[in-house]
């Protein structure tokens, strides 16, 4: 579904085929809530779910997987956070001094900005170049950045891949949802709810409320 469809039958419900109150403006905005609540929603799925399958990834998410290849230029330590990141899945860096496993190391552990701070791949006091430390910091060159230590090689060169969920692009005309297409109707869903919310209409608003919880699993 385009999101032009998708604010057609937005205005359908709403029963408003021009935009005499609720302008596109607005309803797009209502239905950038409604993509953005179905990830949130869908990410706490998959939190609660991996504390007993450490594995799982809900299959709503795998359209959101984005894979790019970490860049360290110059003289800066650490890898600038893509646009649209939003959740950190693996990180793989190579090192100068190559250790035993060949020399380059793959973490899975998750990095959000919720959790700032040292993340680390050991439980060692020192860190090696098997066993390194990794985390989110801001540097003054590049903003937010995952930064290593020991440094991994940094130049104008690949060094390694980063793979992460990424934030879709905000709803507009003409766009195709990322999101699969079953979840495009609970898009639609919770811009009616926010609609009707603001028009007063409480019975309305939760009735499409509910209607979104429901399709979303």
């Amino acid at each position: 579904m385009t999101q032009t469809v998708a604010l057609a039958k937005l205005r359908g419900v709403l029963d408003e085929v021009s935009a005499l109150f609720w302008t596109d403006a607005i309803l797009y905005y209502y239905l950038d809530a409604g993509q953005t609540q179905v990830i949130q929603t869908l990410l706490r799925i998959e939190e609660i779910t991996r504390k007993t399958d450490k594995k799982f990834r809900h299959p709503d998410l795998v359209p959101l997987i984005t894979a790019a290849d970490i860049v360290f230029v110059s003289t800066t330590v650490g890898y600038a956070l893509p646009t649209y990141w939003l959740r950190t899945l693996s990180v793989e860096a190579t090192y100068a001094s190559v250790p035993a496993n060949g020399g380059t190391q793959v973490w899975a552990t998750e990095i959000t900005l919720e959790e700032l701070g040292h993340r680390r791949a050991n439980t060692y006091s020192i860190p090696t170049t098997s066993d390194p430390v990794y985390w989110i910091a801001t540097i003054p060159t590049t903003g937010k950045a995952i930064s290593f230590f020991p440094t991994p090689n940094y130049s104008a060169t690949v060094t390694g891949g980063h793979k992460y969920y990424k934030i879709p692009t905000a709803v507009g005309s003409g766009q195709v949802f990322t999101l699969k297409e079953h979840l495009h109707e609970a898009c639609v869903e919770y811009a009616l709810f926010m609609a009707f919310e603001q028009d007063g209409e409480t019975q309305q608003a939760q009735l499409h409320l509910q209607n979104f919880l429901g399709m979303i699993k």
